[in-house]
């Protein structure tokens, strides 16, 4: 189980302790699926949103990871070849789930997250 992904962490200021991790899943394989604080009868992650972004309509979840909110935006179906500007997430959160606009990136990464393996 894997999923290949953008993952931005962000603190209120410099120096700060990471509140949020932004997640952004392009691909999904083997049953990976994101940290989530609501889930269905069968056990399934509940979307807290569906926002179109960038022309695609993503699962919005959200749930916590220690001290950290994580919000993951899950692509509907794997996405192949992805361009696109990661702020338009950001964007989102911020006129949308509360996240402030002040908020400072303090580490960016991509590539392929193991579950399993």
């Amino acid at each position: 189980m894997s999923d290949v992904s953008y993952d931005l962490w962000l603190a209120p200021s410099v120096g700060a302790n990471n509140q949020y991790e932004i997640m952004v899943w392009l691909g999904s394989y083997g049953g990976a699926g994101p940290i989530s604080s609501t889930y269905n009868s069968a056990g399934n992650a509940v979307p807290v949103a569906t926002p179109t972004i960038l022309g695609t309509k993503w699962n919005l979840f959200k749930g916590p990871n220690g001290d950290t909110t994580v919000f993951s935006f899950v692509a509907p179906s794997n996405i192949g070849n992805f361009n696109g500007d990661l702020k338009l997430f950001f964007n989102y959160l911020t006129s949308s789930q509360g996240v402030s606009t002040s908020a400072v990136v303090t580490s960016l990464q991509a590539g392929t997250e193991p579950f399993t393996g």
